[in-house]
């Protein structure tokens, strides 16, 4: 139980001490956000495996919800690399393939492109949301 917790709270300090350099290095203050926080929705019927810049991400069930803060949309984009064109991408969980991709500004939280899908997946699903500024819900779906 005492190496769990310890565990929980050198996580807690290792991410703090990340968000509070990147917005040193961003010259953003907390205050500053866009957006306090960006809901995506999986309205599939398959499970999705996510990724910003390329830095692994949490998942998103099927037909569910994930509230994700926007400091952690920043500090993805910043320690990827593209703070004004950083790539989100969603990957199937059953086979790891593509099945989308958008790019957010984070300084704006505006999205620089229409979404990007992969293979099949672009006659199956669409993405909603993605033309609000800034962008607070990111929606993929099935098509009608």
């Amino acid at each position: 139980m005492y190496q769990y917790n310890s565990k929980n709270r050198l996580n807690s300090a290792i991410y703090s001490g990340l968000f509070l350099a990147t917005l040193a290095l961003t010259g953003t203050s907390y205050a500053a956000m866009p957006v306090s926080q960006i809901v995506f929705s999986n309205e599939t019927p398959i499970a999705l495996n996510t990724s910003i810049a390329g830095i692994p991400g949490y998942g998103i069930e099927a037909n569910t919800s994930k509230p994700v803060g926007f400091e952690k949309v920043t500090m993805g984009c910043f320690w990827g690399g593209n703070m004004q064109n950083c790539g989100i991408s969603f990957t199937n969980k059953a086979n790891g393939q593509p099945v989308a991709t958008v790019y957010i500004n984070a300084n704006t939280a505006t999205l620089t492109q229409a979404p990007v899908f992969h293979g099949d997946y672009a006659a199956k699903y669409e993405v909603m949301g993605w033309e609000t500024s800034p962008v607070t819900h990111i929606t993929i779906k099935e098509k009608a």
